[in-house]
């Protein structure tokens, strides 16, 4: 196929890429507003590298169901896919649960899912009151592994898993997923991990999203 040329400037024309809209889903303790402050911030910073950024409070701590809190992030992701962008998800942490169970549910929609220090393994080795606390969670924790095996090689693919060198709150062993692109963030413990993530890697994590995003668009057009 011949490439276009722009006749008069002598460059070539500017490829059109498709806006991906990049939703970052955090933790516990998104109840504190510090901390939901602290990490806006740090995503806010994302359109720098050609992304449309937002953030979905999953309320770990309400008292709600994960389904219908999962469903609240999917009109998220169908609002962007209606103004014509791609959507990619990042869940740090207990967001990991969300943006996996939907990828499973919906892989269709989402092109790239990044988790950050997330508990996707061993949910009985978390304490007691810490679930009590987050029912939300609890119960995604519960269905997750049934949907681990719902995802295929396509979705693990599109799937780059971080976890921090050490973590005493999420061992790597429980941030690794098998068959996705695992990635070691060095930084010691759970939180310095995340905000490792969020700012330095920030940078691999937007590439990765864009790069699937454009393999999901061409892969659908090809259908």
């Amino acid at each position: 196929m011949k490439q276009r040329t722009s006749f008069g400037s002598g460059r070539p024309p500017r490829s059109r890429t498709t806006p991906l809209t990049l939703i970052y889903v955090p933790g516990l303790f998104d109840r504190l507003k510090w901390v939901q402050f602290l990490q806006r911030k740090a995503i806010a910073t994302w359109r720098t590298f050609g992304v449309r950024p937002q953030v979905f409070v999953m309320g770990w701590s309400l008292d709600a169901a994960f389904d219908d809190r999962l469903a609240e992030l999917e009109k998220l992701v169908d609002a962007a896919l209606a103004r014509g962008e791609k959507v990619a998800l990042v869940g740090a942490s207990a967001g990991a649960t969300a943006v996996l169970a939907l990828l499973a549910k919906h892989p269709e929609k989402i092109s790239a899912v990044v988790t950050i220090c997330g508990k996707i393994h061993r949910p009985d080795n978390i304490p007691e009151p810490v679930l009590e606390l987050n029912s939300v969670f609890d119960q995604g924790l519960d269905e997750l592994p049934a949907l681990l095996e719902e995802l295929g090689e396509d979705q693990l693919g599109r799937t780059l898993a971080l976890h921090a060198y050490r973590d005493h709150i999420v061992p790597p062993e429980d941030a690794v997923l098998n068959g996705a692109h695992n990635r070691q963030i060095p930084a010691l413990g759970h939180v310095p991990g995340i905000a490792v993530a969020l700012l330095s890697f920030a940078p691999l994590i937007t590439k990765f999203c864009k790069a699937q995003a454009a393999a999901h668009n061409a892969g659908l057009e090809g259908k």
